[in-house]
């Protein structure tokens, strides 16, 4: 009796804030400015949280800016009774699922995976509306819409931006991928103006300090999708569950065999890199390389690689996510504890460094970063956005490939 349970989803596809008042109460909300709504004053910054802001790009779970205010973690049950402390549980752990034994036949697995995203997508297209669809031209979205077109009952909609800059425009690949599956695709331009006027809406949006830059178009795209559906789904998750980052790509080639050799010719490795800048990196790649295997933005990932030579190998991975390394020079607060990222055992059992930073990406940066950002974007104009590829059976059996 007099027993409440907050449930967040298995992979922390929505929000879920909670915190404790000063009365000995509780008080809970999928946004922060829900909680902030009853409080007199407003809460006091979290220091841990904002030099891991500046740190990262976004404030890792379970910290929230405010200090006092959780974000409770996927998969997780919060328990909570009448004069008792909170219990947090869980029903579901990423842990357990990146640690089963892989399948041997290939072809028979591709094979029941392809029935298996069938029946999720067809899954997710139940609704009393039309369902349209985010299309980049990427592998992921590009697979949600052509699955979409095969076990929908009507021809996909398909909803993408574009950009004048040729260096940030994907929209020809989105345009090709429609044309090639016969959606009915709509496009929008985004021009630099419409880009600066999100801006002053974002903090309201986001709640608390948020430094994803795709946010931008993220809301562009939700707002265009929005004035033609009210569902759509996203290709969000499927570079997590099927390795499709490039850290994930080079760790085995790259990151691996550098982590074998001894620190200190790491740490000199890495001031080679910082020698040269950016621009210039860029500069000797045009020169080098030809265009086919080019990295974009060769010298900013050159610094990027120098900042995780210089790292321990258990530090390898907030420094790939890192957006600003010395961060701690900003914040006053000697007795930061940086959020933990992943536990020990499980990280010791994976195959290799590619393992670990798909199953670490999926825990944090999924949930923190990518969700967050599709999430806001599309609650703030009433888009109910739904992500086929996170689909727990998808995960699971991703991960016994």
């Amino acid at each position: 009796l007099r027993t409440l349970h907050l449930v967040r989803d298995r992979l922390g596809i929505k929000p879920l804030y909670w915190g404790q008042t000063s009365a000995n109460g509780l008080c809970f909300a999928s946004e922060l400015k829900g909680l902030l709504a009853l409080q007199s004053t407003r809460p006091e910054l979290d220091a841990d949280a904002l030099q891991e802001f500046l740190h990262y790009g976004f404030v890792p779970a379970p910290r929230s800016i405010y200090r006092g205010i959780s974000k409770l973690p996927p998969g997780a049950i919060l328990t909570c009774r009448a004069g008792v402390a909170p219990v947090l549980t869980h029903y579901w752990s990423l842990a357990s699922v990146v640690t089963v034994s892989r399948a041997a036949e290939l072809p028979a697995t591709v094979d029941a995976l392809d029935e298996l995203l069938r029946t999720v997508v067809r899954d997710h297209l139940m609704a009393d509306v039309p369902v349209g669809a985010f299309l980049s031209g990427g592998i992921d979205s590009s697979l949600v819409a052509a699955l979409m077109q095969q076990v929908g009952s009507q021809p996909a909609r398909t909803y993408s931006i574009g950009f004048a800059e040729a260096s940030h425009d994907e929209s020809a690949h989105a345009a090709e991928v429609a044309r090639c599956l016969g959606t009915e695709h709509t496009e929008l331009r985004i021009t630099p103006a419409d880009a600066l006027a999100v801006i002053p809406e974002l903090s309201h949006l986001y709640d608390e300090p948020f430094a994803d830059s795709s946010q931008i178009p993220t809301c562009l795209l939700a707002r265009l999708t929005r004035a033609k559906m009210t569902v759509a789904l996203s290709g969000d998750g499927g570079d997590e569950a099927f390795a499709g980052y490039n850290r994930h790509l080079y760790s085995h080639r790259l990151l691996q065999p550098a982590l074998r050799v001894p620190q200190a010719l790491r740490r000199g490795a890495a001031a080679i890199l910082d020698a040269v800048t950016p621009g210039r990196w860029d500069a000797l790649a045009r020169y080098l390389l030809p265009a086919g295997v080019r990295p974009r933005q060769a010298g900013d990932k050159a610094h990027k690689l120098a900042t995780v030579l210089r790292a321990p190998a258990e530090e390898v991975y907030a420094q790939l996510l890192s957006t600003w390394p010395d961060a701690n020079r900003y914040v006053h607060d000697p007795g930061h504890r940086r959020t933990a990222f992943g536990d020990g055992a499980t990280l010791a059992v994976l195959g290799g460094m590619g393992e670990r930073l798909q199953y670490l990406d999926t825990a944090v940066y999924l949930p923190d970063d990518v969700l967050v950002k599709v999430d806001r974007a599309t609650m703030a104009v009433g888009l109910e956005c739904r992500v086929p590829l996170l689909d727990h059976r998808v995960i699971e059996a991703a991960w016994r490939l």
